[in-house]
Formats: structure tokens, sequence, C-alpha cells
């Protein structure tokens, strides 16, 4: 083999490495990374959680260990550790909380459904960004901190994907609704979004399901549901609708009419009929400085040759906004160029 070949060879060897070692999440690098900042204090914390939203949720929980990347002599020494502590007790075969492990699961839940709302209002890191960092910042705020990170935003009740957000003393509200696999009715409107597990989130957002969007339901079909959102006909698989929570709604509460920007085509013209509620905090202040105002006509000029950026004409201004951006107006489409 000569001098090129192999010096090929390495290359794509050291490729191969690097890819292994910083593959996101999974990578040796996060792995070690990642277990080396948790202590004993922070995998604790981890199973309250674990054990609180398997007693309250629809949605199925990882086997434990699973979860936490553990090993089952290190789980048994935490239980047990957990069990003296008078945080959770073992009846039978079954392991549960006990109120103080209630009451401490429910404030590591507060500080994670604050945080992600901050990510959500005052940052610009993407949606997907946003479980991951809060579940690191969960485990480092103080008492005083969590006080000043809720008067920061302006102290919510729910959370970007409508989870209700422990009040100080903690009371957790109810989250009214149906998953949308077990629906029934035939107009809906969307309450909460799950976001784990990721890759069923990302499919959640490639359909364009946002909190607040209604929709009609037509028909459920093998292990699909029809149905029309955005004035789009959608199939959405079981898998999906189980994890997108929805509430009835009347008839005349449906927006048949009414759309996001994403959906304008290039040759139609609209009227902006307002900002979706999820869009809050700096995102929502950018678009009305910008002129993303109710009542004003809108189209679109230009599109890259990627489709995304589109450049949209409003108030004889081109201004370019990518999909997400896009996603977060209203319009009412009324007539073709």
């Amino acid at each position: 083999m000569n001098q090129a070949a192999w010096s090929l060879l390495i290359f794509f060897l050291l490729c191969l490495l690097a890819f292994f070692s910083f593959k996101p999440k999974t990578g040796w690098f996060w792995l070690i990374r990642n277990r080396l900042r948790k202590n004993d204090r922070v995998i604790m914390e981890d199973i309250l959680k674990i054990l609180f939203h398997d007693e309250h949720d629809t949605n199925p929980v990882f086997e434990m260990k699973k979860a936490l990347g553990i090993t089952d002599s290190h789980l048994n020494q935490l239980l047990e550790t957990m069990i003296q502590s008078q945080l959770i007790s073992k009846k039978e075969n079954n392991i549960v909380l006990t109120q103080s492990g209630k009451d401490y699961a429910l404030r590591i839940i507060r500080i994670h459904r604050l945080w992600e709302t901050f990510l959500s209002e005052k940052t610009g890191f993407n949606k997907l960004e946003w479980h991951d960092r809060a579940e690191e910042m969960e485990h480092n705020l103080s008492g005083q901190e969590v006080k000043e990170l809720a008067s920061k935003i302006g102290n919510p009740r729910f959370d970007p994907h409508g989870d209700p957000i422990p009040t100080e003393d903690g009371k957790l509200g109810t989250l009214d609704g149906e998953t949308l696999d077990i629906f029934e009715g035939q107009f809906a409107k969307i309450v909460h979004v799950e976001d784990e597990p990721e890759s069923v989130y990302e499919a959640i957002l490639k359909f364009g399901f946002h909190i607040g969007d209604t929709m009609k339901i037509e028909s459920k079909k093998g292990n699909s549901i029809q149905l029309i959102s955005d004035g789009s006909t959608l199939m959405i698989p079981f898998d999906v609708a189980k994890n997108i929570t929805v509430a009835n709604i009347p008839m005349e509460a449906y927006k048949e009419d009414i759309c996001r920007l994403s959906k304008l085509n290039i040759g139609e013209q609209a009227e902006i009929i307002g900002l979706s509620k999820e869009c809050r905090g700096i995102n929502r202040r950018r678009l009305l400085d910008l002129g993303f105002v109710p009542n004003t006509k809108i189209s679109i000029q230009m599109e890259s040759p990627m489709k995304e950026p589109k450049a949209f004409l409003i108030f004889n201004t081109l201004i370019a906004l990518r999909k997400e951006q896009a996603d977060h107006i209203l319009i009412k489409k009324y007539s073709a160029i």
C-alpha cells in the first residue's frame, strides 16, 4: 500500500474516531462528561422526578436504570439512602414517593419548567435544546435564584409545552384534555405537547403543531388520525398523536381559514391576524417591532433556493424570516396577487 493510501486510511479512521467520540448525546465524550457531572444528589433528584411522572403522567417512563445510566448496585445503594431519608418507601414490590419525596420532586419540576420558559422567552435557543438545558440547570439553582427566575419571567402558570408549573408552595395545576389518539370529539385545540422522547417531539414539530392550534378531526384509519389543521389535511400516526393533548372546542371556535405565515406561497396574499400565543418574550417583541401586527397585508417576494429563509413584503419593506419565525405569525389568505 502506497503512502497516499495509508494517509487516506488514517484520515478515515480519525474521522470515524471523532464521530463516535463527539456524536451529540451518545458520543463517548458526552457520556463521560455527563457521568462525571452527575453526583449522587443529582441522580437521586432524577429518581424523584421519574417516580413522580410515573404516578401522574399518561406517558410511559423508561426503566429507571436505563434512564439513569447507572449499575444495579449503584441504583440499589441510592434507593436505600432515599428510604433512610424518608423520600421514598417500598410497598410490596413497588417504590413510591413519600410526601417529602413528592414535595422535593415538585421543586425540581418547578425549576425545570421555569427554566424552559426562560429559554423560550429570553433566548434564541432552538426548541429541541430547551429540555436538555433545563435538565442541567434544575439541579443548580438555589431557592432565592428560583424566586428571581420566576419573577423575571412574570411567574407563569404554564411552560412553553403547556405543562402546569408547580407554585412556590408546591401546588400543581391540572391539564384539562385528552391525548389526540383517544380524543372522540370533532373539533379540538392543542393544549399540551410532550417533548419526550425527542424523536417524537421532532415529528410533532415537523407536522407544524403548536400550542393553541385548532383542528378538525375527520377520521381514524388503522393506526393514524386524519385531520385538518392550518388548511392542510394530515395523517398523524398514533405514536405521535398520543404525545399531543387536546381540548374539545365548539365548531365556531375552529379557525378553518387561519393558518401560519409559513404556509403562504409565492403568488398569494394574506392579512396578518396576530401572533401565536406560543410566541412570547424577546421573539414576540422583535416581530411586533418589525411590523407583524394585525390587519397588515403581507406577501412573499422571493425565497432562497433551499426554500428558507423567505423574504416577505410588509409595509413596502422586505423582511427575511426562517420557517420557525414565520410559524409564530397567524394569517388569513384572501386573494391571489
